[in-house]
């Protein structure tokens, strides 16, 4: 029983595991998919011409950008509380600055950040320097494709700090400036590339088919059960796996019942019915324990007669006189 009990619950907590898997492969593959084909649409905000009131979280934008302000944050992956490496790093970037219609810079200029890997700072660094003039190589444009996410609060911080830092105390006491928030929007851009998406696709395809191999495995083993146990009344015409077990004994290694059953079943009364209930109120045929009232177990060679408790007739199918131990 606790066998069973084990293997259902162990089925259990495998059905779940794999549930939570198939879950998370369906939002990679879903989110990859999304993410596809939002970056190759061609209905895409384009943040040079867009208007503030455009930018909003989960808006999928692109743009070339040809501006930096610098580096105001970064993030760093840890392990441990000892420091790892440095994963993302957060540039201030100008966007709502063209005009279209007079071809000008446009009155709706604003701040957002903009996050990008570890392989694109290099050019963002050297973006910085020939946008502050400290240097006259043109390191060119970055275009890109990418969504807009919520500033969390503390990069907020950060990014607030480093836009103040450029005012003079004067310009930061301005109301225009204030009531524009000094030109900052609350917003932060994730760059997307293929391989982000094509990647998200590919581990959630691979999760699936984990899962289904698993799922396979799983039900090719529970064809084989485990049965509960042997039964506690032994079948008519069978015989105890005891009795057996003594009947092979002697001491002077002969077998004297070579060739013939000690047990006939085929008499009257069956071996069932001499073990299966004992005198004296004794039911111990599968305990090898005496019954109550006996001084020592049942020998079937030892010359006693087996009767049946409801016949009362000999059920040996053995001549009594014939095996006497001395």
């Amino acid at each position: 029983m606790n066998l069973r009990k084990n293997k259902k619950k162990s089925g259990v907590n495998t059905i779940i595991t794999l549930v939570i898997f198939v879950l998370v492969a369906g939002f990679l593959i879903i989110d990859g998919i999304i993410q596809c084909v939002k970056v190759n649409s061609g209905n895409i905000l384009d943040i040079s011409t867009a208007k503030p009131s455009d930018f909003k979280s989960g808006t999928y934008v692109e743009g070339e950008i040809y501006i930096s302000y610098g580096c105001y944050a970064t993030m760093e992956e840890t392990t441990n509380y000892v420091f790892k490496r440095t994963s993302g790093y957060y540039y201030l970037i100008p966007v709502c600055y063209y005009d279209e219609d007079t071809g000008d810079f446009s009155d709706d200029f604003r701040y957002v950040g903009i996050n990008v890997g570890s392989g694109d700072h290099e050019f963002f660094d050297e973006l910085t320097d020939y946008t502050y003039g400290d240097s006259f190589t043109d390191p060119g444009t970055y275009k890109f494709k990418g969504k807009i996410n919520s500033t969390g609060s503390e990069e907020e911080g950060y990014k607030m700090d480093f836009i103040k830092s450029g005012f003079t105390d004067e310009e930061l006491q301005d109301p225009d400036l204030i009531s524009k928030n000094y030109y900052e929007l609350p917003y932060t851009i994730q760059i997307i590339k293929p391989a982000d998406y094509l990647s998200m696709i590919l581990i959630g395809a691979a999760i699936l088919v984990v899962c289904a191999i698993i799922i396979v495995i799983k039900a090719v083993k529970s064809k084989n059960t485990i049965s509960a146990g042997p039964s506690t009344s032994t079948p008519a015409g069978s015989v105890p796996p005891e009795f057996m077990t003594q009947s092979t004994y002697q001491p002077n290694g002969s077998d004297p019942f070579s060739g013939q059953n000690p047990f006939n079943t085929t008499q009257a009364g069956s071996v069932s019915d001499s073990y299966g209930s004992q005198p004296n109120g004794g039911d111990n045929a599968y305990t090898g324990q005496p019954n109550s009232g006996q001084g020592q177990p049942f020998v079937p060679w030892n010359g006693a007669d087996m009767t049946s408790s409801n016949s009362g007739t000999n059920t040996s199918g053995i001549d009594n006189n014939t095996f006497k131990l001395k």
